[in-house]
């Protein structure tokens, strides 16, 4: 029998979404295979996308790792693709300690199911869109509940408690939980994590807004509702030295604002249930309706001294009677977004 190795090798593919993101925050990442040794997962790497059914000549560029001197897509990855609508795929591995009692294969990859613990850290302190991030692989498993249960506790130890968060959100099976069916837990550390979800967000609605994107803007929007306890009166001052950027950023809480109020008044709280039962409705209808504020940093981002023309995805150009009056009180040109939902 050989020897069991002491390391196993993931085969991960991420896919940045820069076409409907240009921030690259939006970001898909598939483990296409483990394996026991380097060279099998190496090899496995470079022919990933192709198994995954992608041909080479769809792609505008398509690198895959030959001198490490030459390479410049980042240490662990093995395979650079751009398509041509501006997404970008990475195959890389990622290695971690062997402590799964499976058989090894003759071509040393484990063939039984898997469930891998994803553990993403993004870095709001270096790019507040949220693009700045990385994803390891710290627990495998040959059962989903033991892969959950170990997800439940993995940023914790001994020295570290979920006091020592800012916040710490864990799935518990609740229809309004907004990070997704497979996130378990949600964490962000004290003097980081603070106003940097709803700023993220607000950063994805400037390049929605700029690329005439309305249906991930309202997308956005909606996301943006489902975080009751992000008020739109505490996002913080974007402090962008480009004064178009920080117009644009002043005008988008408005639109949050209108949003919100618009449901509140009718009684639908911003924490209230995607499906509610009648009597729920009623106890909704019922409660203090708690109106959203602009805030007031918005007001004082002076309007631009030359008039910033931003056109439809068809490349129209809004007249002023046609124009956004929020927008347009900061000099900005732009056809009214769509902003409302439900």
């Amino acid at each position: 029998m050989a020897p069991v190795s002491e390391y196993l090798y993931h085969v991960v593919r991420t896919m940045i979404d820069y076409h409907h993101d240009p921030s690259g925050a939006s970001q898909d990442i598939t483990v296409n295979g483990t394996y026991t040794d380097l060279s099998a997962a190496k090899k496995a790497a470079k022919t990933a996308l192709f198994d995954d059914g992608y041909e080479e000549e769809w792609f505008t560029t398509f690198d895959i790792k030959g001198d490490p001197e030459e390479w410049t897509h980042g240490d662990g990855n093995i395979v650079y693709a751009r398509a041509p609508e501006g997404e970008v795929f990475i195959v890389g591995l990622k290695t971690a300690p062997n402590t799964l009692e499976v058989e090894d294969s003759a071509n040393h990859k484990i063939e039984s199911e898997l469930y891998h613990v994803l553990q993403t850290t993004i870095h709001y302190s270096k790019d507040r869109s949220g693009g700045d991030r990385e994803t390891d692989i710290p627990g495998t498993f040959t059962t989903y509940d033991a892969a959950k249960e170990f997800a439940a506790t993995c940023l914790l130890d001994e020295e570290v408690t979920k006091d020592d968060f800012e916040e710490y959100d864990e799935f518990d099976g609740e229809d309004d939980w907004p990070y997704g069916s497979d996130v378990i837990v949600h964490a962000g550390q004290p003097g980081v994590y603070a106003g940097r979800e709803s700023f993220a967000s607000l950063c994805r609605m400037y390049e929605y807004i700029v690329a005439d994107y309305n249906l991930a803007l309202r997308g956005e929007i909606e996301y943006f509702s489902n975080l009751p306890r992000c008020l739109v009166s505490e996002t913080p001052h974007p402090a962008d030295p480009d004064p178009a950027r920080c117009a644009i950023h002043a005008v988008l809480p408005q639109f949050l604002v209108m949003a919100f109020n618009r449901l509140v008044e009718r009684g639908f709280h911003r924490d209230a249930p995607a499906i509610i039962t009648n009597d729920e409705e009623d106890e909704l209808k019922a409660r203090p309706r708690i109106l959203e504020e602009v805030l007031s940093w918005t007001t004082n981002v002076p309007a631009l001294r030359q008039m910033l023309i931003i056109p439809s995805i068809e490349g129209h150009q809004a007249s002023i009677k046609q124009a956004s009056p929020e927008f347009l009180k900061k000099i900005v040109l732009i056809f009214p977004p769509h902003v409302l939902f439900m």
